[in-house]
């Protein structure tokens, strides 16, 4: 459990007034790319946003592969890949990230580092 509390304190972020479309409101500041003891980075990435708390908003959660490809921008900060709910079937350990510049997605392995924003609907 230590790995998940160092986690949770390293990850602590603003307000996310951030509407970006679709009725969703995206968290403004995005988490670190950082490894988190013995956790697979996909699930704490899925457990942080699932328990995030910003202003007394809650039920935020990881977004889709789909959310993420419609809010790519190449003004995106920080640039990079970041990590969406969508797993894959096919490939148990594996989920989908997206290139937040670009759209394009990949899969990736559930121990990769990438960088997380969570959504949340109006």
């Amino acid at each position: 459990m230590r790995g998940l509390a160092s986690f949770i304190l390293f990850l602590s972020v603003g307000y996310a007034g951030t509407t970006l479309g679709a009725g969703l409101h995206w968290q403004k500041e995005v988490t670190a790319k950082r490894t988190f003891g013995d956790y697979e980075i996909v699930s704490t990435a899925q457990f942080y946003c699932d328990n995030l708390a910003l202003e007394d908003h809650k039920h935020w959660r990881l977004p889709t592969s789909s959310e993420l490809t419609r809010i790519a921008s190449p003004k995106t900060e920080p640039q990079g890949f970041y990590w969406s709910s969508t797993a894959l079937k096919s490939r148990r350990h594996e989920a989908l990230t997206v290139d937040a510049t670009t759209g394009v997605t990949r899969p990736e392995s559930a121990l990769m580092l990438h960088w997380v924003r969570c959504v949340r609907a109006d």
